[in-house]
């Protein structure tokens, strides 16, 4: 199946663009799921398998270690 034209309308809308000789792409960007972590936190965290592990461990903290949530009087 062949993409469509743009009609000639739409095009009108979008901004001029000359020049993309200095256009990167976004570092940052590696999927929907990507974090960017504070400078303080990527020394103590290097790599991805890191963070998993820590927060994995958090979680099994905090489903040990819940507060008692009060009840509603």
């Amino acid at each position: 199946m062949k993409a469509s034209e743009p009609s000639a309308a739409s095009l009108r809308d979008l901004p001029e663009v000359r020049d993309w000789s200095e256009a990167r792409r976004n570092p940052y960007l590696r999927g929907r799921r990507a974090r960017v972590l504070d400078a303080d936190l990527a020394k103590a965290f290097p790599d991805s398998t890191s963070v998993n592990a820590a927060l994995r461990e958090l979680l099994a903290v905090r489903a040990v270690v819940r507060p008692r949530r009060r009840r509603a009087a």
